[in-house]
């Protein structure tokens, strides 16, 4: 017996959606809040520890580098942005 669920259904933020394959999605548009950039830099460091966190694109080589991944992980969030003064 097959259980359908539509997920519309379920008050379930965007960023726990999840999505075809199962996978988490990424917020849609630009992160504000300081949790949806958490989630962001959490779910980039969980791709970097499986070693499926490429630079640049999908066919672009597998980042080794602990600090590589630090460094896209911000700028995913959108916390690598400089601030801008008063």
């Amino acid at each position: 017996m097959d259980l359908v669920v539509n997920i519309e259904l379920l008050d379930l933020p965007k960023v726990c959606r999840l999505g075809v394959e199962g996978r988490q999605m990424m917020p849609v548009g630009p992160t504000k809040t300081k949790e949806q950039k958490r989630k962001v830099v959490k779910t980039e460091m969980d791709k970097w520890k499986a070693g499926k966190l490429h630079s640049g694109s999908k066919t672009g080589p597998v980042v080794r580098s602990q600090k590589q991944a630090i460094a896209i992980s911000l700028s995913e969030s959108g916390q690598s942005k400089r601030k801008k003064g008063k």
